[in-house]
This record gives structure tokens, sequence and C-alpha cells, in this order.
């Protein structure tokens, strides 16, 4: 009932949502929130976790980001255009961007940088910025959804030289971008931390250590990192060199002095920190939210970026035997899960975007049913490859969802027998996810949410040489499917290479999808003025007041 009445309170979860700014009020406030782990580096060509891509997202600008509806709009670029043939992107800089280069950071320019670097933030930034990206020596998460950019592929394959990048620099103020072909999701990868612009000058001058500390950064964006303390926090502080413009192309003061980034995976604590006023923005459970919903205190905020599944440790033993798995996504009952929300329909939440709509509405796949007779023939084909007479599984979920756990393998049992034995195994929230990052489990229900907004990068999540591949699964074909997608290049083209990789992992029973879920915030009320992304990983601080 716990999902249900969730989905009824929040009104908002298939919307991209933000909370309106109030002005000045904020000006100097101080935003305190937690993320789970402490970054080992700030280099935004190659994070990942959403922790460090939200304080760079809050310390650099892009070509592109979000406004406070959700929309697509020009950040560090002052306008753009898109040739008739969708090819060329030309993009026009504002004037008024400068590098905040801190004392520690100018220290490696030398004794004299405030006079001999050049501070502007030109089209050479952005365009090293993607070069970087996409050079292979760079190992940049995200590279494969910038592919269609012309010549990438060769590039990233080392089989041309970046030079030949379709990325060009034409004036201190222009840049111009051709892809190989169309590519409809193009301007939101632009918003993406890993085209984040960088300063060629500044970045050799680091001999290798850019992003390693703040020593080694330099920033165009609203705030800077004031400090790094190991193992406790980071410090963000109002940057005076940048001004924000609006609709209205009226320069706008960043409201909040600081931000400070406390690391902290401890989540059963942060509700009880948002009612106390310690956080003013968190990550909650279900449960949490269900807790504070009502409390004047705190606003609940959610995303449609989250499902509940059954993911399956395909390097596991016994479970890597894909007959097994589909024998187990047959033999589910999933009428039982009905209490508990909507039954996904797709292995993508459908607050995940392609081409700038739903993906769940662009693309859709027929998911694994109920099949008893089915489900049979498969597990003993399953007994016959692993050449055993029975078998034990375990299946781990949070605490929270034990009841589920154990109603879901009732049906089960009830399909196989005797010879079919599971056992459920119960862990807190942040346990839970630890197991599941090592690999130290069998089955897990799980509320799976992926990082990020693009369908195209959700996919990725299941890539051979993806160490955030939790599900253990390896398939070279799955990862020729995953080039398809990255470079289909048009909206319909992309949608059938979506399909074609959707249904290769369902038809392996990879993960089940069994109830779309929503990312779930804590939001102080003192708070207003928060920018989120579309799946809600990333918040943008510039316009929040704080009370």
């Amino acid at each position: 009932m716990l999902r249900k009445l969730l989905s009824t309170l929040i009104v908002s979860l298939i919307v991209i949502s933000a909370f309106s700014s109030c002005g000045n009020p904020g000006a100097n406030g101080k935003l305190v929130l937690p993320i789970d782990s402490e970054p080992a580096y700030l280099d935004p060509q190659i994070i990942s976790d959403d922790g460090a891509r939200m304080i760079m997202l809050n310390c650099m600008e892009g070509l592109m980001s979000y406004d406070a509806d959700g929309n697509l709009v020009p950040a560090a670029a002052d306008s753009f255009d898109i040739s008739s043939d969708g090819l060329v992107y030309t993009f026009r800089l504002r004037s008024d961007g400068r590098w905040r280069v801190t004392t520690l950071a100018g220290a490696i320019l030398g004794e004299d940088y405030a006079e001999t670097f050049d501070t502007r933030v030109t089209a050479a930034d952005f365009a090293f910025a993607l070069k970087r990206a996409i050079e292979p020596s760079t190992i940049c998460p995200s590279a494969s959804l910038l592919m269609n950019i012309k010549n990438a592929v060769a590039v990233h394959e080392g089989s041309a030289d970046v030079s030949r990048l379709g990325v060009r620099a034409t004036d201190d103020y222009t840049l111009k971008i051709t892809l190989e072909r169309r590519d409809d999701d193009f301007l939101s990868v632009l918003a993406e931390a890993c085209c984040l612009p960088c300063n060629e000058i500044y970045f050799n001058a680091t001999g290798g250590r850019y992003g390693l500390s703040t020593s080694y950064l330099i920033y165009n964006g609203p705030f800077y990192i004031s400090n790094w303390a190991d193992g406790t926090s980071i410090s963000l502080r109002r940057n005076y060199l940048y001004h924000d413009l609006g609709d209205d192309a009226v320069a706008k003061e960043v409201l909040p002095s600081s931000v400070y980034f406390s690391f902290n995976s401890e989540q059963a604590t942060r509700d009880r920190k948002l009612r106390d006023e310690t956080y003013h923005l968190a990550f909650l459970t279900d449960s949490q939210a269900e807790e504070l919903n009502g409390n004047k205190r705190v606003k609940i905020k959610g995303f449609a970026s989250s499902m509940l599944t059954l993911m399956f440790n395909c390097g596991d033993e016994i479970v890597s035997n894909a007959k097994l798995r589909m024998a187990v996504a047959h033999g589910l009952d999933y009428k039982v899960f009905e209490e508990y929300g909507e039954r996904a329909s797709s292995l993508l939440p459908h607050g995940l975007l392609l081409g700038g709509v739903s993906a769940r509405n662009a693309v859709n796949i027929e998911l694994l049913e109920s099949n008893r007779k089915l489900a049979g023939k498969l597990f003993a084909q399953a007994l016959d490859e692993l050449e055993k007479n029975r078998i034990k599984l375990t299946l781990l979920c949070d605490a929270d969802d034990e009841m589920l756990a154990r109603t879901a393998i009732q049906s089960l049992q009830s399909t196989f027998g005797v010879v079919f034995g599971i056992e459920v195994e119960t862990a807190d929230s942040e346990t839970l996810q630890k197991r599941i990052a090592s690999g130290d489990y069998q089955i897990v229900l799980n509320k799976l949410r992926f990082s990020g907004s693009s369908a195209k990068a959700a996919l990725r999540a299941f890539a051979s040489n993806n160490s955030a591949n939790h599900a253990f699964f390896s398939s070279a074909a799955y990862d020729r499917l995953l080039d398809e997608v990255c470079t289909a290049g048009s909206k319909k083209e992309t949608a059938k290479a979506v399909r074609r990789a959707e249904k290769y992992l369902t038809d392996r029973a990879v993960i089940i999808p069994l109830v779309t879920e929503s990312t779930l915030y804590g939001v102080s009320s003192k708070c207003e003025g928060v920018i989120f992304y579309p799946s809600g990983e990333v918040a943008l601080f510039k316009q929040t007041a704080v009370r």
C-alpha cells in the first residue's frame, strides 16, 4: 500500500518539477545536503557518480542546461542554430563568461598568472572538452553519447586523429559541431557533465592532476569549491564572476552564499536531519517519504525515474543460467504486485527521455508474462544444463520489502514445487546497496534508479565494461546493440535501436521490471528555487533561496 499511497500523494511524478524562486530572501543563505560518498576526483570529463556530477554542474556551466520548468535552455551559449538537415549545430557563446581562478589554482600557472592567463571562456574551451571526452585515453564513461559527432567513432577507436573530430571553434565565441547523422538527443547530451568546458592551457599546466583537488580546478559556473575536507565534505562559495541571465536577459545574482555537500551514506538519518533543518535537501526511501508527507517543514518531490525490479546476478554460478532466469520470470504471479503500484511496462522508467520525450512513450516492448507451463519447461532445461536435481536460491531485499518478497516467492514455489527452494534475506538500505555493488547476492528485489535522464545512457548500465553494471551481465552482442543505440541518429531509428537493446535484455531476463516507482526527495520548506534535471539526479542551486 505504501507505493500506491505515494503515487497518490505525489502528483508530479511524471513531469519535471522544480520549486519556484522567491527572489533575494536567500541571497546570503547556506544550503546543506548529503551525497552518498566522497568523489575520487572532479574532472568533468571522467566523473560518473551523481554526487560528483551535481558538484561540478553547480561549479561549471555547459552550452546547455535546464530551467525551472525542465526545458533545455542555452547556458554558457547565448544562442544556437541547427541546420535544416540537423547535422550542423552552431553555438554563439556569451561574451561575459569568465574562468574563476583561485589563488591555489593560479599557483600552477606561475606567479604572474593574473596578468598572463586569459580568463575568458571561449569556444576553444568547449572544443577541447569535447575532444577530451571522445579521445580513448580519457576513458570518459559518457563518451558513447557523443558518438554521433562526425568522426567520433574513429577517434574513439584510435583509428583517426582527434583533429578530424567534427568540432571547431570558428572564432573566440562561435563553436560549430558537425554530426555524422541526425541526433534528436544531442542538445540534452550537451547539458551533461562530460561536455563542461575545459581550458587547454590550464589542463596542461596541471600535469595530469586536473580535478584531483581544489588546486587543480578552475570554474565558469555559479559556484567554486572553497574547501575539500578529506572524508568529510566539499564546500562551494558563490562565484562573483558569474552572471545568470534569465529569460528576460537581465543578470541575476547567485542567491546562496554557499553550498555544503556532506559525505554521508547513512540513509537512515536523512528524514530526521530534514525535519531538524540540518539538511535542506536529501534523497529519501519510500518509508521516509511517507513518514514526512504532510510535515510542514519538508516538501516531498518525486521523479518517475525508478522501478521496483527483480535483478539477477548474472555472474553467479547458478543464476548465470539464462533458462533459470527466464523460468523465474515466467513463473512469477505479477498480480501480487498490483497493490504496490502500476505494473512497469518497460525496462526504462517513463521519466527517462529519448528525443526529448518519455522513453516509455517512444519505445514499446512486450515484457515477460506469467506462463506456468513455459516456466516449468524452462526450469527443467535449466536443471539439465546445471546438472542439478534441485535448485536453492537466496532473494535479497530491503527490510521494508520483506513481506512483498515473501509473497512473490510463494508464487514461484507454487509453480516449481519441491525442487525449487528460495529463501529471503533482508538488509537495511545502505547495506543492501553495498551488497548489490559488490555482487554479494543471487537475486535482489531492488528499487533500480538510473543515473542521468537519458534512456541511451540508462541502457549502458548493463554494458559489459561498465563498472556500474551491478547485474554483472556480459554480452558482446548486447554491447554491439548499444553501439547502434548511440549512433542510430533520428528519433525513429533511435527508438528502434533502443527497442532491440531492451528486447535483448528482456529475452534473457537480466532484470524483471515489476512496478513503476519514483525517486523521492525531501526539500526543506525554507528552501525554494531548486532546479532539477529531468530524472532528479542532479539539482542546480544558483537561484535557490534559503529563508
